[in-house]
C-alpha cells in the first residue's frame, strides 16, 4: 500500500457495513493513520487491482504491524476490543505500539515477533469471483511475510467467509477465560461476532496445523534480515 493507495483502500473499506461500525467516528481518521505508519516504514501490506486496459482499480487491500508484547497481552485480556480502530487512535495519538523498522530487525534476529492484522477485506468485480479474491488476499499475506519469524498472530476479520476459511486453515478462536485458542464446537454466526472477538495462532499452535495461514507463523528464523520498505 502505497500513500497514493490509502484513499482507494479506506473508501473499499467504507462499503463494508461491519468495519465502520466497528471504527465509528474514528474511521474518518484511518487513512491519516496509515500514511503516518506507512511512512515510519512499519505497515506490511498489499493491495489488489483490477486491470482493464490502461486503467487499473484497487479491490482489495490488506495490512498489518508488529506490536510490543504488552499490547498484544492486552487485547488478550477480558474484556476484548476491536484492534484496529484501536491501532488507528493511539498512532495518531503519537503513543502507537507498533514496532519500527530497526526494531523489527532487531526482534526477528531473536525471540520472533507480534503480528497484528489491521485489516484486509476486497470487493470482486464479479460476485462470483469474491472467494478467489479472498484466497488471493490470504496468499498476498503470506507473500509480504515471507522471513519474518512469528511468535504470534492476531486478527479480527470482518466478514464470515473469511472467518470460516481461517478456522478451516488452523485459526483458532482466543478464550480470555481459558488464556488459550480454541475451536469452536460450531460456527460462529454474523450475530455472534458483532461482539469484540479474537483469533489467531501461537508458533506452537501452527505447528500442528496445516494451511496457509499458519504458514508464517511456522517460519524458523533462517531469513532473519527481512525488507522493511513498509509498501
Amino acid at each position: 500500500m502505497r500513500p497514493a493507495d490509502v484513499n482507494h483502500c479506506a473508501a473499499l473499506a467504507a462499503l463494508v457495513p461491519e468495519e465502520l461500525r466497528r471504527y465509528g467516528s474514528l474511521f474518518e481518521k484511518l487513512p491519516s493513520a496509515w500514511l503516518k505508519v506507512i511512512r515510519q516504514g512499519s505497515l506490511n501490506s498489499s493491495v489488489i487491482e483490477d486491470v482493464e486496459g490502461r486503467s487499473t482499480n484497487v479491490v482489495a487491500w490488506g495490512a498489518s504491524v508488529f506490536v510490543t508484547d504488552s499490547f498484544l497481552r492486552s487485547f488478550k485480556a477480558a474484556p476484548l476490543r476491536w484492534i484496529a480502530p484501536e491501532l488507528t487512535r493511539l498512532v495518531l495519538e503519537g503513543r502507537a505500539p507498533i514496532l519500527s523498522p530497526e526494531e523489527i530487525r532487531r526482534a526477528n534476529s531473536t525471540d520472533g515477533l507480534n503480528n497484528v492484522v489491521w485489516g484486509g477485506l476486497g470487493i470482486a468485480p464479479n460476485p462470483g469471483e469474491q472467494t478467489l479474491l479472498n484466497l488471493e488476499i490470504l496468499r498476498a499475506f503470506e507473500r509480504d511475510h515471507l522471513g519474518y519469524r512469528f511468535k504470534e498472530l492476531i486478527f479480527q476479520p470482518a466478514a464470515l467467509e473469511p472467518i470460516h476459511m481461517s478456522l478451516k486453515w488452523g485459526g483458532r478462536f482466543w478464550s480470555a477465560e481459558d488464556a488459550e485458542y480454541l475451536a469452536p464446537a460450531t460456527l460462529p454466526t454474523e450475530e455472534q461476532v458483532r461482539q469484540p472477538f479474537l483469533m489467531g495462532f501461537t508458533r506452537g499452535s501452527a505447528q500442528e496445523e496445516a494451511g496457509s495461514w499458519a504458514s508464517p507463523v511456522r517460519q524458523s528464523s533462517s531469513r532473519s534480515q527481512p525488507e522493511t520498505s513498509g509498501e
